[in-house]
């Protein structure tokens, strides 16, 4: 399976939007993600986290809203069980 995602996004210090993720099957298996989590790191401190909507059974979305300017990572871990799967995305603030 992947998780399609843009490689970075750009917020305006203030902005607070939604992030979505599609997960799809490289081979056309029909699954459920079951929980999804994410946390927004700045280099290897923790800044924010939370736990993510699961909308059917492949998206999930989260409402960011990046604390100051700069560069993070956004972390996502969704379960596919038994498997337990990750993504990131970097994420600029300006």
């Amino acid at each position: 399976m992947i998780c399609e995602s843009l490689p970075s996004l750009h917020f305006v210090l203030g902005e607070k939007k939604y992030i979505w993720f599609e997960v799809k099957s490289t081979v056309n298996q029909i699954f459920t993600i079951t929980e999804a989590a994410w946390e927004l790191k700045r280099v290897d401190e923790v800044v924010a986290s939370g736990i993510c909507e699961i909308d059917g059974t492949n998206t999930v979305r989260l409402l960011l809203e990046p604390p100051s300017y700069g560069a993070y990572t956004l972390y996502v871990s969704y379960t596919v069980p038994p498997e337990v799967k990750k993504a990131q995305v970097n994420i600029i603030v300006d």
